[in-house]
């Protein structure tokens, strides 16, 4: 009878830490796809769109003539598109296109 109990003891505890390991596994697996989505991301939006690109403009002059006119330009954007254009956790305007 002790060896019975024994055996359901061992069954049970495997239960859980294989249960236990299965929620690790599914919440690590949920952490790397979105992690991974967001690291892809930054990688082609910094590969795509860098500044070093806005370097290389050429504007005529009527529309260098504007941009001196309008030096301030204001925006909207996403808030919940990130790495591109979100709001951070302290609300200020962040992301790739800022």
């Amino acid at each position: 009878m002790a060896s019975s109990t024994i055996g359901r003891t061992e069954n049970s505890c495997f239960a859980v830490l294989t249960t236990l390991f299965m929620q690790y596994v599914f919440k690590l697996n949920t952490w790397i796809k979105s992690n991974l989505q967001w690291l892809l991301a930054s990688i082609i939006s910094s590969v795509f769109f860098t500044p070093l690109q806005a370097e290389n403009i050429e504007f005529t002059e009527a529309e260098q003539a504007w941009i001196e006119a309008h030096p301030v330009i204001k925006v909207g954007g996403e808030t919940d598109w990130a790495p591109f254009d979100f709001v951070n956790e302290q609300g200020q305007y962040a992301g790739d296109f800022q």
